[in-house]
């Protein structure tokens, strides 16, 4: 397993691997649009600065886990926060390192660009308690709840 920064060659990997997040995913039922996919990927690593686009991978499997997040500032406030936006191992992948290392190199680089906060979220019904459970054994809580109301 390595975790490193994606590129813009990742770009095609990372959007077939954000079509299976997308079909596992609450939201199957919403058109998933490739090309807003790869250019939502190429903004983040346009700008690392602010954003966040990390990948797990293996020489056997290839690409097969990401991290998207940004440093926003809260809403109310100049403080700055972390949040995510995608968090996606391979069902095949899943119970090894790669989730808790992505996890942590998020933790890592939201604290050295100076937040106060890392606020990752889970809101597309995928293992929710094994998501939670996760973050909780990282020391994270669970703060708050998602609601969603579709037509």
């Amino acid at each position: 397993m390595r975790i490193r920064d994606a590129t813009l060659d990742d770009i095609p990997a990372l959007v077939d691997l954000g079509r299976l997040f997308h079909e596992e995913s609450c939201y199957r039922d919403t058109e998933f649009d490739p090309v807003k996919s790869a250019n939502f990927g190429i903004a983040f690593i346009d700008q690392p600065a602010t954003k966040f686009l990390k990948i797990a991978e293996d020489d056997k499997t290839g690409i097969y886990g990401m991290y998207v997040g940004e440093i926003i500032d809260y809403y109310f406030g100049n403080a700055l926060v972390s949040v995510d936006y995608l968090f996606y191992i391979r069902p095949e992948k899943r119970g090894g390192l790669a989730a808790s290392a992505l996890i942590k190199e998020f933790e890592k680089w939201s604290f050295k660009n100076g937040v106060v906060e890392v606020l990752p979220m889970s809101s597309t019904n995928i293992n929710q308690k094994l998501v939670q459970g996760l973050y909780e054994r990282l020391g994270y809580q669970t703060i708050g709840q998602v609601f969603s109301k579709r037509r």
